[in-house]
């Protein structure tokens, strides 16, 4: 089944649908060996994108992960999460990011996904998602 250029790109987790959209029109992705700088284009699973040089890898499948960030870590996968990820999301965890506040002070719920709607939904200001922080003094 083929979709357009940005969405794909989207749906593969490298961000929302307009920052690709923004990429391809710059000249930074690459189809089956050809710079690419329409993002309505259509492609498929059969088609080689590639992404400033980097081949990019579609999973159809989307992840869900929650994990309890503890006081005093960055949520940088290479950091703190690395090695839960790889166990927990095996391959698929190369694609995944984290959502939560990057702060060492916070703590709590940290949602790890490779799905760019809700990675979208929550990092956008305008969806009405707000963050409750609890203070001890």
């Amino acid at each position: 089944m083929k979709t357009r250029l940005n969405k794909f790109l989207a749906k593969a987790g490298l961000g929302t649908r307009r920052e690709m959209e923004k990429l391809v029109m710059k000249g930074l992705v690459e189809v089956n060996g050809s710079v690419e700088k329409n993002p309505g284009r259509e492609v498929g699973t059969e088609d080689t994108v590639k992404l400033d040089g980097k081949p990019v890898h579609f999973s159809k499948e989307l992840h869900y992960l929650l994990l309890n960030k503890p006081p005093g870590k960055r949520e940088a996968e290479e950091q703190f999460f690395s090695a839960r990820l790889k166990k927990e999301l095996g391959t698929a965890a190369v694609d995944s990011k984290l959502i939560g506040a990057d702060n060492p002070l916070f703590c709590g719920l940290v949602l790890v996904t490779n799905d760019p709607d809700i990675r979208g939904k929550f990092e956008d200001p305008k969806s009405g998602i707000s963050v409750v922080f609890q203070i001890t003094f």
